[in-house]
């Protein structure tokens, strides 16, 4: 039973059509907004990991740029600069087998301007033996290759020259540049 016995089951209709205008007319529409009931979320908790890679944020304002020279070399230049670096220097194994292998590859090399001259011969021998050996050979096609025999010649004797003599005339028959 109906507590308000007062009321009718109809609304005053000068007090209904006012609100009614305002709900559904007035600023943002409550019939247009979605329903969305909120629901509690609680933030899961964090791993914790001995193995967790930590976010760093760097504190300092200024910061040096590291770059990479040989980046952008081309093929050609970087044996160019490994065969400077193997005049003047032992080459580690790496760059041994670096240049080794493109001069395999590409027997040429050699030939191009790469920067092996008469002249420097006898510091690649001192350095670098092996590669001397290599270049060497490439060359025996060329016109001046008397010239680098000359200097291999006329060089110091040492460990290394002899070496690259034994190893010439192992592989190469000698008597017609007439060493």
């Amino acid at each position: 039973a109906d507590p308000d016995t007062t009321s009718s089951s109809h609304p005053d209709v000068t007090v209904a059509a006012p609100t009614a205008e305002n709900l559904l007319c007035v600023g943002d529409p409550w019939l247009e907004q979605p329903f969305e009931p909120g629901f509690i979320r609680p933030l899961p908790p964090l791993h914790s990991c001995p193995d967790e890679v930590v976010w760093l944020n760097p504190t300092e304002s200024q910061y040096s740029i590291q770059w990479d020279t040989l980046m952008f070399m081309s093929g050609t230049e970087e044996i160019r600069r490994l065969f400077v670096k193997a005049c003047k220097e032992t080459l580690n194994l790496q760059e041994q087998q670096a240049l080794l292998s493109q001069l395999e590859a590409d027997p040429k090399l050699v030939h191009q301007d790469i920067g092996l001259t008469p002249a420097k011969l006898p510091h690649l021998v001192e350095k670098n033996p092996t590669v001397a050996i290599e270049a060497l050979l490439r060359l025996t096609t060329s016109s001046q290759i008397s010239e680098y025999f000359v200097a291999l010649v006329n060089m110091e004797m040492s460990v290394h020259s002899m070496d690259v003599v034994n190893r010439l005339t192992q592989v190469l028959y000698l008597y017609k540049y007439s060493i």
